[in-house]
């Protein structure tokens, strides 16, 4: 047996590693728990945009900056950028909602499902009045899962993922 069979062996196995990996990251965004959050009155979805998060000008379900998931701890993990959504108490006067890492254990970090629709309504109309896009004023908005009729609890955290 030459070098070469030996060489191919590992490889063999390194090939099948990689393919092995592609297929369950791929399987990350078939998560069932994985939902995107939408805004019947502005028929939008929030996404993260770098540090801070808006509503996006149209939802896309194959976009992970659109893609949430309940985590531990009442946090809410976007896909796209890796972290939670968050309170950002900075400089101005107006507190924002914003991206933050989900390793610090912060109470700004924490959501409650079923009033999390009327707090993203509050922050979005805050900033929208700053200079950022936010959903009208007037009636209330009704924020549920992208193309269901589920309301915002309805895909929990089940324990099996730590951030």
């Amino acid at each position: 047996m030459g070098s070469g069979s030996r060489c191919q062996a590992p490889l063999a196995g390194l090939h099948s590693l990689c393919l092995l990996l592609v297929a369950g990251l791929n399987s990350v965004t078939s998560d069932a728990d994985i939902f995107l959050i939408y805004s019947e009155k502005a028929d939008s979805c929030l996404e993260s945009s770098g540090s801070s998060v808006r509503l996006a000008p149209s939802c896309n379900e194959s976009f992970d900056q659109q893609q949430w998931k309940w985590v531990s701890r009442l946090r809410l993990f976007n896909l796209g950028s890796k972290q939670c959504l968050s309170i950002q108490r900075r400089n101005d006067t107006v507190p924002r909602l914003g991206m933050m890492e989900c390793n610090q254990e912060s109470a700004q970090m924490r959501w409650h499902c079923n009033g999390l629709g009327s707090q993203l309504s509050s922050y979005l109309i805050q900033q929208s009045k700053a200079g950022t896009q936010g959903p009208n004023t007037g009636q209330p908005d009704v924020w549920r899962i992208y193309n269901t009729d589920e309301d915002l609890c309805a895909r929990p955290y089940h324990g099996k993922i730590e951030y």
